[in-house]
């Protein structure tokens, strides 16, 4: 690869938390060329209970990374690799057809 084509990779961090979706895109030295945050609602119907929509995780990811490449007036082409991180431990309950039954459970 020439340093020009290692100058022209991008790299995207997508991090799915509890309060929102952050993506950062950095190039192939780690330097961060812009980041995004997506916010979502935490759901709190009961005291010590939070529960989330992944609806609203997917709406605000697809968001985000349309947000991250408009503002770096680039393509999805541009993108060599992805890393996905995610908050731990949430329950999602599908039914046959793998359509959300409820809202995520968390562990807070």
């Amino acid at each position: 690869m020439s340093a020009k084509e290692k100058k022209d990779v991008l790299l995207m961090g997508i991090d799915l938390g509890t309060t929102g979706v952050k993506i950062v895109l950095v190039d192939c030295m780690g330097r961060v060329k812009t980041s995004v945050t997506e916010e979502y609602p935490l759901l709190t119907p009961k005291p010590g209970w939070a529960q989330q929509n992944p609806s609203d995780w997917w709406s605000a990811t697809v968001k985000g990374i349309r947000n991250i490449l408009k503002k770096q007036a680039i393509s999805g082409d541009c993108i060599a690799g992805i890393g996905l991180t995610g908050q731990m431990h949430g329950a999602v309950f599908l039914d046959a057809n793998h359509e959300v039954l409820y809202p995520a459970i968390l562990w807070c």
